[in-house]
C-alpha cells in the first residue's frame, strides 16, 4: 500500500514484512545466545539463554552439606537475576546496533 501524498515513500506492506523478517530474525538470534551468572564466589552458577529461558542451574556440593536453605535460595536468585541483566544487556546493544545499521540511530 503506497502512502498517498508521498511519493518517495516505501510500501507499507514492504515497511511491515521487513519488521516482521527483523523480528524472527532477532528471536533466533537472542534464542541461540547463552547467559551465565555466579553468586555465592561461584557456589551457584545459573544459564538461561536470551529469551531469559532457564537452561542449567549448577550448585556446588558445600552448599548441600552446611543445610542452610535460605541462603541456597538467595544465592540462586542472585544469579539469575544477574543472568537475567546480562541478557538485557545484550538486547539492548543488540537493539541498538541492528536500528543503527537502519539508519535510525542507537536508543
Amino acid at each position: 500500500m503506497k502512502i498517498p501524498g508521498f511519493p518517495g515513500m516505501p510500501n507499507m506492506d514492504q515497511i511491515m514484512q521487513q519488521a516482521q523478517a527483523q523480528q524472527e530474525q532477532m528471536r533466533q538470534t537472542l534464542e541461540k545466545e547463552k547467559f551465565v551468572a555466579t553468586s555465592g564466589g561461584g557456589v551457584v552458577s545459573v544459564t538461561i539463554d536470551g529469551s531469559k529461558k532457564m537452561l542449567a542451574i549448577e550448585i556446588d556440593e558445600s552448599l548441600f552439606k552446611d543445610g542452610d536453605r535460605e541462603m541456597l535460595q538467595d544465592l540462586i536468585k542472585v544469579a539469575n537475576n544477574a543472568a537475567q541483566a546480562k541478557a538485557d544487556e545484550y538486547l539492548q546493544r543488540y537493539l541498538s546496533n541492528m536500528m543503527g545499521q537502519m539508519g535510525l540511530g542507537g536508543f
